[in-house]
């Protein structure tokens, strides 16, 4: 294809004899550029000139466009436009942007405000604040498939659908709220909604984050925990009934002790001599021949094998104690055979399948792999949350990383919510879904549309005069009315500007910068880029009148001339 650079324009007569033609025989039709952008290359540096003094001049609005590097493609469609041919701009479809739109997995900047208004400071700042909603939703979202896919894992069909199904939810809800917290042109009730629903959610992540990530590789070591408490409670019990088979207040000793305490007492108030005495010492000793039976000297009600409660108050109370401590040794002795077992077995778990296969039954479950699964789905939940946020000491070095990711989660989420709420709070958004402002937008572009073709007459006779002083010959080539005969494929205004005479390459100049004008007004009609100094200026002095006339949440849809000045 021919390559062809064209100059911007510049109100002297230099601009229309910039353009150098380097392969007219292609039988291709031509291509416009700047004077400093080839087609095809992409990676030519722009020599871009120094902005202009923005004014409501069309020609220097003309000038802007040509300098304006966003204006690159709607330049190269207006010189490629047929000569007398409408304008419309081209629609450029993304696809891979259309779809992660609607799929709502990421918010893109322009979702951050209003597009009757746009400055390029509100753009730059939608721009951080799409990032940093869009990472904080994605950061909390790769944590709770972790959570869910640990919460779900025994669910019908699997956990994979309820895991991928309740994330995604919550990514677009939080998207959502995001979203709908910057508008307050309509009322405060919405977006104020929003923050609460926003912060709400962003604390449930933030403090579920740690644990989902933990959960992506850390699910053994919550069974384990899991079957260490169960172990370590088994262990606690067998203390506590050995300490109380040796505590001197045992219940199954009390009342008798307390009736031999009792009559010990009593015997030693009443004396000898008194009649009771005897009575009362044989019930609680025994009688004097049975107290010592030789040749052993041993206790008759021993010797004999009497009944329990057949014995005398004292004596049975120390059988008893004696009974109770003799239990107490033989459990304190399998005790340590268990806790041995405990220390020698591979995992906690494996223990409780080999030793306590009815406890392991009740609360776990081997799958088909071989690996050992909690089976209710609320005690997994409560056991990795005990673990989570009490880690016995010689597992919190693998909490580590799940900290640091809760903690990226809670700044990333704060700073999502302080930056969303400034925006929705800056008088530059509140402007960009102002109604009156891009009516009044489109109000000074269409003046400076139609002050072109009186400025466009005055620059062609500014240049007509410099080329009679300097005596250069018009240009000769395509005449206007030969236009018709010529193939469609050369009837672009680029074409006509290099090829035609001098009243052809005035036309499609003219035509050029008609096109390159409607081209922005349209492609932008949607964006509301009021980049342009001249919009920019009389657009916010337009929007601090309206404020200051009326609150803009009332200001009607009708276009709205601006308010005096006060």
């Amino acid at each position: 294809m021919a390559t062809y650079r064209y100059s911007r324009p510049e109100p002297d007569a230099a601009s229309s004899s910039a353009h150098q033609v380097t392969d007219a025989s292609s039988g291709q039709p031509p291509s416009i550029t700047s004077a400093t952008e080839v087609i095809g290359d992409d990676t030519a540096a722009p020599d871009v000139a120094p902005m202009p003094v923005a004014t409501g001049s069309a020609m220097a609005f003309l000038r802007w466009l040509e300098s304006a590097g966003n204006a690159r493609s709607l330049r190269i469609e207006a010189g490629q436009h047929l000569f007398n041919q409408p304008t419309t701009p081209q629609p450029h479809i993304h696809l891979l942007r259309r779809a992660v739109a609607l799929s709502g997995l990421w918010v893109f900047a322009d979702e951050l405000h209003g597009h009757q208004a746009v400055s390029q400071d509100l753009r730059q700042r939608s721009i951080a604040a799409s990032v940093l909603l869009s990472g904080s939703s994605l950061i909390d979202y790769i944590s709770s498939l972790g959570l869910f896919s640990f919460i779900f894992r025994l669910a019908p069909a699997g956990p994979f659908p309820y895991t991928l199904g309740l994330s995604t939810l919550l990514l677009l809800f939080g998207n959502w709220s995001g979203r709908a917290m910057v508008d307050r042109h309509k009322g405060q009730a919405i977006p104020n909604i929003s923050l609460g629903i926003f912060i709400a959610l962003s604390i449930f992540q933030s403090v579920t984050a740690g644990i989902g990530v933990f959960l992506f590789n850390g699910q053994a070591r919550v069974v384990e925990a899991r079957a260490e408490v169960l172990i370590e409670d088994d262990l606690s019990e067998r203390r506590k009934r050995i300490e109380g088979l040796l505590d001197p207040a045992n219940p199954a000793i009390a009342n008798d002790q307390e009736a031999c305490n009792a009559n010990r007492l009593q015997l030693s108030q009443i004396g000898a001599n008194n009649a009771a005495y005897q009575q009362l010492s044989v019930e609680t000793f025994g009688r004097w021949d049975d107290r010592r039976v030789p040749p052993s000297n041993r206790p008759r009600w021993e010797l004999a094998n009497w009944p329990l409660a057949q014995w005398p108050l004292c004596p049975r109370v120390e059988q008893q104690r004696a009974a109770l401590q003799q239990q107490a040794e033989q459990q304190r002795a399998e005790l340590a055979l268990l806790e041995a077992q405990v220390q020698q077995a591979p995992s906690r778990a494996e223990f409780l399948a080999a030793n306590r296969p009815q406890v392991f039954e009740q609360v776990f479950l081997r799958s088909d792999d071989g690996r050992i699964e909690l089976k209710d789905g609320v005690q997994a939940f409560g056991a990795a949350w005990e673990f989570f946020w009490n880690p016995p000491a010689q597992h919190r070095s693998d909490l580590i990383l799940s900290w640091v990711y809760m903690g990226v989660s809670i700044i990333t989420s704060a700073g999502a919510i302080a930056l969303l709420h400034w925006q929705s709070r800056a008088d530059n958004t509140r402007m960009s879904f102002a109604v009156p402002c891009g009516q009044y937008r489109f109000k000074l572009l269409s003046e400076l549309r139609d002050r072109l073709p009186v400025e466009v007459q005055q620059f062609f006779l500014e240049r007509q005069r410099q080329r009679l002083e300097q005596r250069i010959p018009p240009a000769s080539g395509v005449a206007i009315e030969d236009i018709s005969n010529l193939n469609p494929d050369f009837q672009t205004l680029a074409y006509l500007m290099q090829r035609g005479d001098e009243t052809t390459q005035q036309e499609a100049q003219r035509q050029y910068w008609q096109h390159l004008i409607n081209l922005y007004i349209n492609d932008t009609s949607d964006s509301g880029d009021i980049d342009y100094d001249y919009l920019y200026n009389n657009v916010i002095g337009f929007w601090r009148n309206l404020k200051s006339a009326s609150n803009v949440q009332a200001a009607p849809a009708r276009f709205i001339d601006p308010p005096a000045g006060r």
